[in-house]
């Protein structure tokens, strides 16, 4: 099925319309559940897309940096738990080294430990904002795109402009 240009202008600012709301009913979804409506949104990309529309891929991107911020979301507070109880061992054996009950090397394998947690938050937070980031630029793009599009349609729905 192929559609014309007006059509296509038309379904690309209801899409975007949509994706902007429907951000809201992504993040009621729990991180383990399927997604039930991510394989239609992605096939609507995809064929928007393919019919050289800005507004499909940035809108496919906006919908990956989702989906990446949903989990990264999800991960963090767990990770963040994990790094106080590595903090709370390294905190419990700091005062046996000093008694010397344990090796060094047993003390710098946990600070290391605690290292280790501390890249991985700051990696999860990293990522929440270039997703956020990602995100903002792509709904700006999507946003000015739909403008046009709405001004294209009623300039051809008009009969301002004459193709």
């Amino acid at each position: 099925m192929k559609l014309n240009r007006n059509e296509i202008a038309l379904l690309t600012v209801l899409f975007a319309e949509v994706m902007m709301s429907s951000s809201a009913l992504a993040r009621d979804i729990s991180p383990g559940e399927p997604r039930l409506a991510d394989d239609r949104w992605t096939a609507v990309c995809h064929y928007l897309a393919i019919e050289q529309n800005p507004v499909g891929l940035k809108t496919l991107e906006l919908r990956e940096a989702q989906d990446r911020l949903d989990d990264a979301m999800a991960v963090l507070p767990l990770v963040r738990e994990r790094l106080a109880k590595e903090q709370e061992i390294l905190d419990l054996i700091r005062p046996v080294f000093e008694r010397g009950a344990i090796s060094e090397l047993q003390l710098n394998r946990q600070e290391q430990q605690v290292l280790s947690v501390q890249n991985e938050v700051l990696t999860l937070e990293l990522e929440i904002f270039s997703s956020l980031e990602r995100m903002e630029s792509a709904r700006e793009t999507i946003a000015r795109q739909a403008t046009r599009a709405k001004l294209a349609t009623l300039m051809e729905t008009s009969g301002w402009c004459q193709e």
